[in-house]
């Protein structure tokens, strides 16, 4: 039988979640989540803190897994771009393992902005100068490379109709 737990993160403190019973991975997640919207100075340190615990020299993937998660969630609610001595700190406190894992976190992380932004502004561009958009035209945006948007965000004021900006030149 499972008992289900209920936490509210506003009450329970980071300091009880890291004491609670549950695996080192849970515990981690618990009090980033804690400490992300009330005290997110502290996010860094406590990944640091966590970092031994599961991203050990010899961890399971799954361990790996859920690290890159933490990361994620670190760099996600963290003003500006990543600081890059976390990797190096990672690497110290955890293993070579830990840094490679948080780099390709923020590299993804890195990735999937310049896509948002890209598709961003090739919308707003094609709805400045054509008028709303319909959902296929749209879906057809959603779905383009992040060069394909750069092209159409480029050649939309040089084309007259809007299927004229599909058109390879």
């Amino acid at each position: 039988s499972v008992t289900p737990i209920v936490l509210d993160l506003f009450v329970e403190g980071p300091e009880a979640l890291e004491a609670g019973p549950w695996p080192p991975l849970v515990r981690a997640m618990l009090v980033l989540l804690a400490l992300a919207r009330r005290w997110p100075e502290r996010l860094r340190e406590a990944l640091l803190r966590f970092a031994p615990l599961v991203a050990y020299p010899g961890a399971p993937e799954a361990l790996f897994d859920g690290f890159q998660l933490l990361v994620v969630s670190l760099l996600r609610v963290t003003p500006g771009p990543p600081d890059p001595t976390l990797y190096d700190q990672l690497a110290r406190a955890a293993s070579p393992r830990a840094k490679e894992v948080a780099m390709t976190a923020a590299e993804h992380l890195i990735a999937e902005g310049r896509v948002e932004a890209a598709l961003e502004l090739a919308l707003e561009l094609a709805e400045d100068r054509f008028g709303p958009l319909g959902a296929e035209a749209e879906a057809r945006f959603r779905a383009a490379s992040v060069s394909q948007l750069e092209a159409w965000a480029r050649r939309v004021y040089r084309v007259e109709r809007f299927e004229d900006l599909f058109v390879e030149t």
